[in-house]
């Protein structure tokens, strides 16, 4: 048994005592930066899903580094945080002693794993030789206006006693301890990451970043145009929104303020307040147990309404769950006929619905029309107290929503089948004629205009329903129609009776069933004098108009907010600002950097821990010598991961942050490999810093990471692979029975490295299997004794379609099609190694121990050695592949030996004759190749089977018409793409039947079907004759 743990040990001390992937700036060679997102150190263990992560990063900088580029691949330690601030004070140690722990413990694991980095290069960000630059950049920052402090409505976790930034925020809780966050005044530090919001939006479009993450960071950023407008509640007091859609604003039906608006409560007039007061409350208990079919959307009245600047409509104010307090003003104006969440939301709590954009302006007329109609027939039917309701036609219209139709018809059902002639005779009397067909001789009427009432005496279909017909479903001939009661036409009349100012709004009717809003393009309507325009020129106009009447002005606004870095904690880099009551706020000297954290603090006391320490608080001022008061907030945690990518380029500068020369060699990161789950944290905060460093001229690049890759998740029995689950599988626990080589190539393996993946105890072990398998080809090469070489070209063609479609696979990050590349070559490799001359077998083996070295560079380079090579593997030449060696005729050729081996095994189960004396292998006559050849061509043109035979019968095989009357229609879809020729394949199966030999231990004859009674032989595909 292979003791591969013993092999990755002696491989990893070598690595590490020749450094052999320490690397600097040479500019004779063309670099590759790869970089995996720096850990934090907290874990005394690292489980299979931190293997798969650190994996894919290796196999990319080594693949780089073996074809030939000066690969930078460093590791780091984000190790500042609130969580080593409280596992430290249950150990009763200070956060720095647990932190140290813990990069020892964590360097020593990720260095078993066997990944190449250059750990000449590491950092940590809680080392004062770090975070001395924070305070650096933070003054260089305040200096330009990049940062600034102000009194400001913060998310606070109280558990974990300090300030949140929005993005730390998940479903209102703190992203650490899943603690409900409040909301607190407190005077707070900001960078102004708005001062490059465009930027941030623009320059997404020219990065190698998944389309699914540059959407995330644009929703995130937000950037839209619109207006804002200033209405009034009902007490005038002022109540600006604002809307990217002001085409719409004649439709606004209601008013939503967020449940966070800091004004909430002020607005809520007095006998509402309880019922605001217990909703919010309701609000967050359904946050905090995630209950996400109260979370949808949800809202009381606030007893207010705003008074709508355009119209002077009066609109209900309510409070509700789905407005974020934080974008624009706070509040919205609610469309509920163009907007479906608002419409959703209307329907919920029965507010009227106003349409204010049709799809058509002449369905609009057509509707009209067919309403006033409606209205005839209602009144004469009332006198003789018959009941109908409308079905399909119209009645569909306005349960799928379609309010407005082209067809100028209208049905009906009557209630009882006895009042249908009744109802003819009324028809007939507004001026309808019966119109007779087989297809409608039921209910088919028209009158001079082109109206069609249908009317319908199906019985059937009356008695299937119940007598009580409103908001039912019918079925009639089969078809399935929507059914609409009396009511609408009565709240029309009354509608009428209202509106005498002939304006298309006959929008408030009744719409049963609606299930959506009209969210699509068109023309408006009920919009005073816009009405007709088009809704998207519409948006232009109005907003004149808005500005002109002074309502209000054209806006920009970002979802995006300045980013909040000040914590309440100790465990961070210190602000450097000193308080001086005669000079006000003023930056620690850049001499006095770094401005440490203080020893005499304590932690049993709740609050911030730096306000325990006095002779940290209390200072001089630098410029008037007075005394003096700290900044006793630290940077947040994203603050040491916008800029650690720099740092690894010189990491041990003292005078400068980064050695400008080894950053404009190394930068941009070339690719960058981290969760998704960063999108709005981190990768917006690095590339904010990187584009202000770029402004002060330290840097000369406009984004960091070029390219970026996501990895999936690892699962285990259905969960998330972590401490909390129980379901972990540590690298110890693998590396001990089957070595971290196998581990690496199993997570690799197993889904594409952008997947989530499900460990699988068994799936390992077939991987032990596949390097073993490995391993064993190189302990017996020397054993190995060449019986022929007839099969060298196959292998090398083999060999070299290999070395292809792994560069490309790595390239493109698809590891396991890669893997199984491999898997493939290594069988066939087990299966002709006896077939090939020594020299091929050694080539092919030197190569294979290279092209593996991505995925497990232990047996990499033990498989190197064991060949008599003294050259590390991990440093050696990528194998070139010769495209002149690539003949994809041979793979085909093997394929169709392959094939026939299966039909060899499936004749000898049908025949029961188990133990054969001969097998006559019957190649196809030599007409059929070229049949196929002329299909192949034909088929390009027409498929119709007889204008293929046509043609046919006009060539040379044309004697053979009755067979191939007979086969096109059967092979028509089965045409090969290779098309060989019968003396190829027959000289092909005579130089192979050798193995034919081996595995059935009887004569073997190749013969052609010419020469035989066996005629069923096609090309590809040879008849079997067992004795």
């Amino acid at each position: 048994m292979v003791d591969f743990k013993a092999i990755q040990d002696k491989w990893q001390e070598k690595w590490e005592k020749e450094s052999i992937f320490k690397v600097s700036e040479d500019t004779n060679k063309k670099k590759f930066y790869c970089l995996e997102m720096f850990p934090y150190p907290s874990a005394s263990f690292l489980h299979m899903g931190h293997v798969r992560n650190y994996s894919i990063g290796d196999a990319v900088a080594r693949f780089k580094r073996l074809k030939g580029f000066n690969v930078l691949y460093p590791m780091g330690y984000d190790s500042f945080g609130l969580p080593a601030e409280n596992a430290a004070k249950k150990q009763k140690i200070h956060p720095r002693e647990y932190t140290e722990n813990a990069i020892t413990k964590i360097s020593e694991y990720m260095k078993k794993l066997g990944l190449s980095y250059d750990w000449s290069r590491m950092i940590a960000t809680h080392r004062s030789e770090y975070y001395k630059w924070n305070q650096y950049f933070f003054i260089k920052f305040y200096e330009k206006g990049l940062v600034y402090r102000k009194k400001a409505p913060v998310n606070f976790c109280e558990k974990c006693n300090t300030v949140l930034a929005n993005e730390e925020v998940e479903n209102g809780k703190c992203w650490r301890c899943e603690t409900e966050v409040v909301k607190k005044e407190l005077d707070q530090w900001f960078f102004k990451t708005t001062a490059y919001a465009d930027e941030l939006l623009e320059d997404l479009k020219n990065l190698n970043w998944s389309e699914k993450i540059k959407t995330i960071q644009e929703n995130w950023i937000g950037k839209s145009y619109g207006v804002t407008i200033n209405f009034k509640l009902d007490d005038n007091t002022d109540f600006p929104i604002f809307t990217t859609r002001p085409d719409t604003i004649y439709g606004v039906t209601f008013m939503v303020i967020s449940l966070n608006h800091d004004k909430l409560m002020d607005i809520v007039k007095e006998p509402y307040k309880k019922t605001v007061l217990e909703f919010i409350k309701e609000v967050k208990e359904a946050e905090s147990k995630e209950d996400v079919s109260f979370l949808e959307k949800n809202g009381v009245f606030t007893g207010r309404y705003v008074i709508n600047p355009l119209n002077n409509e009066k609109i209900p104010l309510y409070a509700a769950n789905f407005v974020l307090a934080d974008y624009a003003t706070g509040c919205i104006m609610a469309v509920p006929a163009h907007d479906q969440r608002d419409f959703e939301f209307a329907k919920k709590y029965n507010i009227k619905i106003k349409q204010v954009i049709v799809s058509n302006i002449d369905d609009y007329e057509h509707t009209k029309k067919l309403l006033k109609e409606l209205d005839k027939i209602k009144r004469e039917t009332d006198k003789h107290d018959i009941k109908f309701w409308l079905l399909g036609g119209l009645a569909n219209a306005f349960h799928y929503g379609m309010i407005y139709r082209k067809h100028e018809d209208i049905d009906i059902i009557t209630k009882n089948i006895e009042d249908k002639e009744t109802i003819t005779q009324i028809i007939k009397k507004l001026g309808y004629k019966l119109k007779h067909n087989d297809e409608h001789k039921n209910y088919v009427y028209e009158n001079n205009e082109g109206i069609i009432i249908e009317l319908c005496e199906n019985e059937k279909a009356v008695e299937a329903q119940d007598s009580d017909f409103e908001d039912k479903e019918l079925i009639l001939e089969n078809t399935k129609c929507s059914v609409m009661s009396k009511n609408y036409l009565i709240k029309y009349k009354e509608y009428l009776l209202k509106k005498r100012n002939n304006k298309k709004d006959i929008t408030d009717l009744e719409v049963l069933n609606n299930p959506k809003a009209y969210t699509e393009e068109g023309f408006l309507v009920n919009s005073d004098s816009f009405d007709g325009l088009k809704n998207m020129d519409a948006i232009n106009k109005i907003s004149d108009f808005i500005e002109e009447k002074k309502f209000g002005k054209r806006t920009l606004q970002y979802k995006l907010k300045d980013w909040l870095i000040s914590r309440q904690r100790y465990w961070g880099t210190p602000i450097p600002i000193i308080y001086c009551d005669k000079c006000g706020i003023v930056p620690v000297p850049e001499k006095e950097l770094p401005l440490l954290l203080p020893e005499d603090i304590t932690f049993e006391n709740k609050g911030n821990p730096l306000l325990t320490s006095k002779t940290f608080v209390n200072t001089k001022c630098p410029k008037c010598d007075n005394d003096a008061k700290r900044e006793t907030d630290t940077m947040g945690g994203f603050m040491d991961s916008s800029w650690y990518f720099l740092r690894y380029c010189s990491p041990r500068e003292k005078d400068v942050p980064f050695d400008k020369n080894a950053v404009n060699y190394w930068m941009p990161v070339d690719q960058y490999i981290g969760g998704i789950e960063h999108a709005v944290g981190h990768l917006i905060y690095s590339r904010f810093f990187t584009k202000a460093l770029r402004d002060m001229n330290m840097l000369n690049f406009d984004e960091p990471f070029n390219a970026l890759f996501n990895q999936g998740i690892v699962y285990k029995d259905g969960a998330k692979m972590s401490k909390s689950h129980g379901n972990i599988v540590t690298q110890d626990e693998i590396a001990e029975k089957y070595g971290i080589d196998t581990a690496r190539v199993f997570v690799l393996f197993v889904a594409s490295p952008e997947k989530e993946m499900e460990w699988s105890d068994k799936g390992i072990e077939g991987t032990y299997r596949f390097i073993n398998r490995i391993y064993r080809l190189y302990e017996e090469f020397k054993s190995i004794n060449s019986v022929s070489d007839i099969k060298d070209k196959y292998l090398l063609c083999r060999k070299n379609i290999l070395i292809k479609d792994l560069e490309y696979n790595i390239e493109n990050f698809r590891h396991n099609t890669a893997i199984l590349s491999l898997m493939n070559f290594v069988n066939y490799l087990n299966e002709i190694k006896y077939y090939v001359s020594k020299k091929t077998l050694f080539d092919t083996l030197n190569d294979l121990a290279i092209l593996i070295n991505p995925f497990m560079p232990h047996i990499s380079e033990e498989c190197w050695h064991m060949l008599g090579n003294n050259t590390y593997a991990s440093t050696e030449k990528w194998p070139e592949y010769d495209e002149n060696m690539i003949d994809y005729k041979l793979i085909y050729l093997e394929d169709v030996f392959d094939k026939t081996k299966k039909d060899i095994n499936t004749v000898i189960e049908l025949t029961k004759i188990n133990n054969p004396k001969e097998i006559s292998i019957v190649i196809a006559e030599n007409w059929k190749y070229e049949l196929f050849r002329k299909l192949k061509e034909l088929i390009v043109k027409t498929r119709n089977n007889s204008e293929i035979i046509k043609e046919l019968m006009n060539t040379d095989i044309k004697k053979h018409g009755q067979e191939i009357i007979r086969l096109v229609p059967k092979i028509i879809d089965k045409i090969p793409e290779i098309i060989l020729y019968q003396n190829v394949e027959k000289e092909f199966f005579e130089k192979n039947k050798i193995f034919l030999e081996k595995e059935y231990s009887c004569e073997i004859k190749i013969i052609v079907s010419e020469q035989s009674e066996k005629k069923n032989s096609l090309p590809g595909k040879p008849a079997i004759i067992l004795k």
